[in-house]
């Protein structure tokens, strides 16, 4: 296995947050919460393409990304991923559209497709 994509190419740093359940006060019924898995993941991300969308009479906007970071990384669909830095991404939230894909197939490095609502 390869070292995987030069630092200098990781720009952003970002949280891995998974669905998990946790106790309702109120009901019996288990509420949905996201739990950081992994913190601090450095990765570059690059936007894909964008659209606009009327939703509930409402114009939405969707962006879609490719994000690139270096193995072991265990990230699924239906993730979020939160930006921590720089200021361009941090607090944007972005939910993992697709699987990890091995891009060269040798382990080199990860690619994963994100989306990004955007409301007006």
């Amino acid at each position: 296995m390869s070292s995987g994509l030069p630092y200098y190419l990781l720009t952003m740093t970002v949280n891995v947050s998974r669905k998990t359940l946790a106790a309702n006060d109120f009901s019996a019924a288990a509420a949905e919460t996201f739990a950081v898995s992994r913190a601090g993941l450095k990765c570059t991300i690059q936007p894909i393409g964008s659209r606009e969308l009327m939703k509930y009479g409402k114009l939405t906007g969707e962006m879609t990304h490719e994000m690139f970071y270096n193995p072991p990384t265990d990230i699924r669909p239906r993730d979020r991923i939160t930006g921590v830095w720089p200021q361009s991404i941090a607090g944007k939230t972005f939910e993992v559209a697709g699987p990890q894909r091995d891009a060269a197939g040798r382990g080199h490095h990860y690619e994963t497709p994100l989306l990004e609502r955007v409301e007006n």
